[in-house]
């Protein structure tokens, strides 16, 4: 059996889905627009921020809302209100790739971010691919690297 493209529709699900079958989603989120820069960006990783919220983090090989990207690969954080407004960005990197994996928060609402870099974000390198865990406030502003 050959497919063909699936389109979605106004609620983001695809038309070919019956009532019956659609996924069972939160409907706020389900109008969340698409973003991006001039070049490829991803999401690798979605934080819910009970009842606040979202956060998205990935990666951008270009610049988000006239950042400059540093070079290859950057980290990037988008934060989007309970009405899916977007409240920020931020974006961050080295003069290689840096890919986000994972993101957390703590009580006291900064936010972390894990994954690996080919360059240097903080002291330095080790080598090939480093690991780095980053710490930024609630704001997106990084606190340490």
């Amino acid at each position: 059996m050959e497919m063909g493209p699936t389109v979605a529709g106004d609620d983001g699900i695809p038309d070919d889905l019956s009532d019956d079958t659609k996924p069972d989603i939160d409907e706020p989120f389900l109008s969340l627009r698409i973003e991006g820069g001039p070049a490829a960006d991803r999401g690798t990783a979605l934080l819910h921020l009970d009842g606040d919220g979202i956060l998205l983090g990935g990666i951008t090989e270009g610049g988000i809302e006239a950042v400059e990207k540093t070079g290859g690969k950057d980290v990037l954080l988008a934060r989007y209100d309970k009405e899916r407004v977007r409240e920020w960005v931020k974006q961050v990197g080295s003069d290689q790739d840096d890919i986000l994996t994972a993101l957390a928060r703590d009580e006291s609402g900064s936010l972390y971010a894990i994954g690996y870099t080919f360059g240097t974000l903080g002291e330095r390198s080790y080598g090939n691919a480093d690991i780095f865990v980053a710490k930024f406030g609630a704001d997106g502003v990084p606190v340490w690297l």
